[in-house]
């Protein structure tokens, strides 16, 4: 069973009122799992990511699917869209069958066009983008790295982790509010 819950963030009020949703439409293209979803800057797009290791992106108004981007990996954990629309953004569990290493795959949101990538050390879980581009793209990975990457900078290799924190302060997950 699933709970969708919605909060306004300025009150932490929950918001969720069950009566007023109703069910647009199911959308199917992916063969397993959904893991993410996220919209575009102006709602005309989604994107959804998969265990099946592409992203789809879908026309809102008439719900149909646009494109399926091959991540060439493993299951996609997470999408996001660049605030002014410009780069969507899907990070992987690995990005070779042999190893464990995750991967952030960018690509330009107008045209579709991979643009992009970066390996990490170990599986992405979430990815974020920092406002309009040039800014920023931050992933986390499933041993507690936060990854913050420049775009147009984006090298196949990982940046040197910096010194950890101790280990009461570590954080169990990593979450991405934009």
């Amino acid at each position: 069973m699933s709970i969708f819950a919605m909060f306004d963030v300025q009150t932490a009020t929950d918001i969720h009122q069950p009566q007023k949703w109703s069910l647009a439409r199911v959308m199917k293209g992916h063969k397993y799992a959904v893991n993410c979803v996220s919209f575009s800057h102006d709602g005309s797009h989604l994107a959804s990511g998969g265990v099946d290791g592409t992203v789809r992106v879908w026309a809102v108004k008439s719900q149909e699917q646009l494109f399926v981007l091959d991540c060439r990996c493993g299951s996609v954990n997470g999408v996001q869209y660049s605030s002014d629309g410009s780069t969507l953004a899907a990070v992987t569990e690995r990005c070779h069958a042999s190893d464990d290493r995750g991967m952030l795959a960018l690509w330009d949101a107008r045209s579709y066009v991979r643009n992009g990538s970066f390996e990490a050390k170990a599986a992405l879980k979430t990815v974020a983008i920092a406002g309009d581009l040039p800014c920023g793209v931050a992933c986390g990975d499933i041993e507690g790295n936060v990854y913050w990457l420049k775009f147009g900078c984006v090298e196949p290799n990982a940046p040197a982790v910096d010194k950890e924190a101790p280990k009461e302060q570590r954080p169990t997950s990593v979450c991405s509010i934009l």
